[in-house]
């Protein structure tokens, strides 16, 4: 077995995990009305906040630049700290466009990451502490989404 075998051997459990994170948020994404796509009571209840904020921060930690994730869409939704009129939010498609930029963009992080984990020389802390930390924080955003979701009476699809 060669090296790059076992680099992919280490980072396919955590890519299974990103992969079905990534399914589940696009599954969410399009059960999710027009009508409440861009509302909520509060600025962190918004969905399409909930998402575009998990997408930057996972762009931003797995591309390495802080500049393009909080300009894609010319408003800073990747945070809860702004007041954003309900038209600057981004269309449901361009959503999910960057969701597929950031899933590639990801999935080659988590393999040079897990290089990188496995090179030999010993890092404190470990590389992979940040695949796992925004793998959490992506879930955590899901699950909030789903919540908010849940609390309108919008059916959630099924978590597989």
């Amino acid at each position: 077995m060669d090296n790059q075998d076992i680099i992919e051997r280490v980072a396919q459990p955590i890519l299974r995990e990103y992969q079905a994170a990534f399914k589940a948020m696009r599954e969410t994404i399009a059960v999710i009305p027009d009508k409440e796509w861009t509302r909520g009571e509060k600025s962190g209840h918004i969905p399409v906040r909930l998402v575009c904020h998990a997408l930057f921060a996972l762009d931003a930690k797995s591309g390495g630049h802080r500049v393009k994730a909080s300009t894609r869409f010319r408003v800073p939704v990747g945070t809860f700290s702004r007041v954003i009129n309900q038209e600057e939010f981004p269309i449901r498609q361009d959503v999910l466009t960057y969701l597929d930029d950031v899933e590639k963009q990801t999935y080659d992080w988590v393999l040079e990451t897990t290089r990188k984990a496995l090179s030999g020389a010993m890092k404190q802390p470990s590389p992979l502490n940040a695949v796992t930390y925004y793998l959490r924080h992506t879930i955590v955003h899901l699950a909030n989404l789903r919540w908010e979701m849940n609390r309108r009476g919008i059916p959630n699809p099924d978590y597989s």
